[in-house]
């Protein structure tokens, strides 16, 4: 998970072009964020972001490789949701119509809903 918490992050740097809003986002120090993209740029052997004194934005590679991985942290969060949630809605269900549709209609197929 710690791979998954590292490209979360490089997301957010480079949405937000800060390291430092980034980290206060996900409860984290600066440097600690920066240390994570780099450690994932090293992994990666290519540099994501350009970093200067007034902005961090994301370079050609950082680019092409954001919106793909953005994606795919989409797909990965939809996919731990339905696992957690056991794929089964929770929570109450209101409805209203007319009383006589709900008595030949509604209310014999409740038991299977």
């Amino acid at each position: 998970m710690k791979d998954i918490a590292a490209l979360k992050l490089f997301t957010r740097v480079a949405r937000l072009g800060s390291f430092s809003a980034a980290g206060r986002e996900n409860g984290m120090s600066q440097p600690q964020v920066s240390r994570m993209v780099a450690e994932l740029e090293q992994e990666l052997g290519a540099r994501l972001l350009s970093r200067t004194t007034r902005a961090v934005v994301p370079t050609e590679a950082g680019k092409a490789f954001l919106l793909r991985i953005e994606a795919i942290l989409a797909a990965l969060d939809e996919a731990g949701q339905s696992v957690r949630e056991g794929g089964e809605f929770h929570g109450m269900l209101r409805l209203s119509m007319p009383t006589s549709f709900g008595i030949h209609v509604a209310i014999p197929r409740l038991a299977d809903f």
